[in-house]
């Protein structure tokens, strides 16, 4: 069966921004965001749906920046910090829980060893949103009910079959017109 990147589904989950980095007003109020998940991703999550999902995406938080910054100040070029980064570099939108929170758990390492004379705020800075992060995505403020998500499968499938049958349509039509004509 194939899928088609322009029938990503639009899905709406609740999120808090870590609230180091939006304001207290902010940080009390649940927010409700859009996302996109590509089919690719949506297939990852049919088919562990007991896994859980951090997700990614610079639209909910400041999950990339961080990550960037720390892969800026790593100076000994830690291996899960560079695949989480190349993860989202690469366009994906979610990780699994466990692997994301290695990650940034491996981090803080990084950041307690580093020493920045010229900007010691900022290292202060990314230390305490690191925290936070980490924090957020253990109380599942990051995280996509993964349950609700696999109750969608039937009918992201009947989309994708009604997808496919609308282009074979299509293809036979073309082929009529090429014939008669």
């Amino acid at each position: 069966m194939q899928f088609h990147l322009f029938l990503s589904l639009m899905l709406c989950f609740s999120a808090m921004t870590p609230s180091l980095l939006c304001s207290e007003e902010e940080e009390n109020q649940e927010q409700h965001n859009m996302i996109y998940l590509s089919d690719f991703e949506l297939k990852e999550i049919f088919a562990f749906p007991d896994h859980s999902y951090v997700y990614l995406g610079k639209d909910v938080s400041y999950l990339s920046d961080i990550v960037d910054a720390l892969c800026e100040i790593d100076q000994n070029k830690n291996l899960l910090l560079l695949s989480l980064k190349n993860h989202m570099a690469t366009g994906f939108k979610i990780g699994r829980m466990a692997a994301v929170l290695e990650a940034l758990t491996s981090a803080q390492d990084i950041v307690e060893n580093v020493v920045d004379q010229h900007n010691p705020e900022r290292i202060t800075l990314i230390k305490d949103h690191l925290a936070a992060l980490i924090e957020h995505i253990k109380n599942d403020r990051l995280t996509l009910n993964t349950q609700i998500l696999s109750s969608l499968k039937e009918y992201v499938d009947n989309l994708v079959a009604a997808d496919e049958v609308q282009q074979n349509n299509e293809q036979e039509d073309e082929l009529l017109e090429v014939t008669v004509a």
